[in-house]
């Protein structure tokens, strides 16, 4: 439990009655205070009073000595003590602040020092330094109260931080699911997809198999026309020895016409020779002896 959890009930160490503790220590002459925690010493009055008065003195000292044992003060000490408890339940209830019963005994320790004559300095010096001590750790409570304010404020941050972190993962888990439906989704159609894709690869499997059959008959129908070509080239081999002798022949028959255009180009010039001649020399004598030598020519180049 938190001291702010502790403290709700009650009010802030600042709005707390300290006017318990706004008595100053006092400080006793120099060796009073030692004097007076001793153990006193046995009066002698005989020495310092007239014998008549002794006996009223010491009535008196015996009477202010223990005069704070009286049954009226008891009585008045612990009614002021339940009267403030009673107080403090109906205003508290079962939270009443552990500051506020340290001031209410320490208001009924300071009647009862009061009241006390012989042990008042000692117990004087003690509730100053019990007083001092309270202080003390009520200044350490208001620095823890702060701290614990501090710790709540952090808190608050933190628990601020730590919503706006959860509407974020939140929102990125929405989205992440969103998200995964949408892979669902793809995964559904992907998956018809595979299907449809096993379908036609069947179908492919089918389809390379009358592939595979079409082309063993394209191999046969290769090996037949890599046959048939074999031949046809044996066939254009023949055929083109036989375009060689040809050619060889055409070649000679060339060289032949040559030789048969010169021979009949002679002719010809000497036709033309002859037919200037003949003009020239036109007897029946010399056309017959021409016309025979023209003969015997032809007989010749034959």
């Amino acid at each position: 439990m938190s001291l702010s959890a502790h403290f709700q009930r009650s009010p802030s160490v600042e709005d707390v009655d300290m006017s318990w503790l706004s008595v100053a220590p006092r400080a006793p002459a120099e060796g009073k205070v030692a004097k007076d925690l001793r153990k006193p010493e046995p009066t002698e009055p005989r020495d310092t009073l007239p014998s008549k008065g002794v006996t009223t003195y010491l009535k008196n000292v015996r009477f202010n000595a223990y005069k704070s044992t009286r049954p009226a003060l008891l009585t008045e000490i612990n009614a002021l003590v339940t009267a403030g408890l009673r107080g403090f339940d109906q205003e508290f209830g079962d939270n009443v602040p552990e500051h506020l019963k340290l001031g209410l005994y320490s208001k009924a320790f300071e009647r009862y020092i009061e009241e006390s004559n012989l042990y008042q300095p000692f117990l004087r010096t003690m509730k100053d330094e019990y007083d001092e001590t309270v202080r003390r750790q009520l200044k350490k409570l208001s620095s823890y109260v702060d701290f614990d304010k501090q710790l709540e404020n952090k808190d608050l941050q933190f628990s601020k931080k730590l919503l706006d972190t959860t509407q974020e993962l939140q929102q990125r888990i929405s989205e992440l699911e969103e998200k995964l439906k949408v892979s669902q989704t793809n995964e559904k159609s992907l998956g018809k997809n595979v299907k449809n894709l096993t379908q036609e690869n069947v179908k492919l499997q089918e389809t390379n198999a009358l592939l595979k059959k079409e082309l063993e008959a394209s191999k046969a129908t290769s090996n037949a026309l890599s046959t048939s070509l074999a031949r046809l080239v044996d066939d254009k081999n023949k055929s083109d020895a036989l375009e060689s002798s040809m050619m060889v022949d055409l070649s000679h028959c060339k060289q032949l016409e040559s030789s048969l255009n010169f021979e009949i180009e002679k002719l010809h010039q000497i036709i033309a020779h002859k037919e200037i001649v003949f003009e020239t020399l036109v007897t029946p004598e010399r056309l017959h002896a021409v016309t025979t030598e023209l003969q015997v020519t032809q007989q010749e180049n034959q």
